[in-house]
């Protein structure tokens, strides 16, 4: 069961960073990339981040990996042609996807930040703009991360 919940979780988020990027993307490109597009490339772009390394990289004094979005646009692009599924996309355009999607991962780092010190403080939760039920995840993801780290 606890892998089922895993894969629902991971639906919901690619779900999440999907509505996330159709937003960030300026308006002459969100006719270019279809919903099936942004899912095809999200996981090209996770697909690069385990077979580069890029993240096995030792962190910056604030504790930050830099990753080339440059590269990442490039793997998206060349991974996108060599299989022919989707695509061909020009790699200006892809730039803003890579980007969406780190800004997705920045957002949701700033809003388990918020939610961790919200409930340090005991404050109510209204301070994050997000749904009940995202809240709901989100608490049993931590539960669940900090019970794995203990």
């Amino acid at each position: 069961m606890a892998m089922e919940d895993d894969f629902l979780l991971d639906a919901e988020d690619d779900a999440r960073a999907v509505e996330f990027i159709q937003s960030y993307l300026p308006q002459d490109l969100k006719d270019k990339f279809t919903e099936d597009d942004l899912y095809y490339i999200l996981d090209l772009i996770a697909e690069y981040y385990t077979s580069s390394e890029c993240l096995d990289a030792e962190p910056d004094e604030e504790g930050y990996i830099n990753i080339d979005l440059d590269e990442v646009v490039d793997y998206v692009v060349k991974q996108a042609a060599k299989e022919g599924e989707k695509g061909p996309y020009a790699p200006e355009d892809v730039f803003f996807v890579v980007q969406g999607e780190m800004e997705y991962g920045d957002s949701l780092e700033e809003e388990i930040m918020e939610y961790i010190i919200n409930k340090k403080e005991n404050k109510y939760l209204e301070v994050l703009d997000i749904k009940d039920v995202q809240i709901k995840d989100m608490e049993e993801y931590i539960s669940k991360w900090v019970h794995e780290i203990k």
